[in-house]
């Protein structure tokens, strides 16, 4: 199955299944993804039964996910630019204010999958 990105007559960027998918997926085969976090593409695609080739899984990010970031994806910097918070869109067990500017990359990869979190993927 094969999803490409699509321009829509608004500029508005859309993901658009292939004809297999429109013909017999679960889901809608039109979706704007933007906004949504790691933890509710999974959802999705688990409901819909479809795959983010990134997700949870940097050997198939073309670009990897950015470590150099300070805050995974959904935490926030608090003023002291050195501890992330949570925002109230995360779900996950960690609520807690963490700092990651000493953790080694394996160190936020095992991080994330506990914490069901990720850190942005690279352009």
């Amino acid at each position: 199955m094969n999803w490409t990105m699509v321009e829509d007559e608004n500029g508005d960027y859309f993901c658009q299944a292939d004809e297999e998918y429109q013909k017999h997926g679960l889901c809608e085969p039109r979706v704007s993804f933007e906004g949504w976090l790691d933890v509710t593409k999974a959802e999705w695609a688990a409901t819909c039964g479809c795959k983010f080739p990134c997700l949870h899984d940097d050997r198939t990010c073309k670009h990897g996910r950015n470590y150099k970031a300070p805050c995974p994806e959904p935490f926030a910097p608090q003023s002291d630019e050195e501890t992330c918070i949570p925002m109230f869109t995360y779900q996950g067990p960690c609520k807690s204010p963490m700092d990651f500017r000493n953790l080694s990359i394996l160190a936020k990869q095992k991080w994330a999958r506990e914490c069901q979190a990720d850190w942005w993927v690279s352009t």
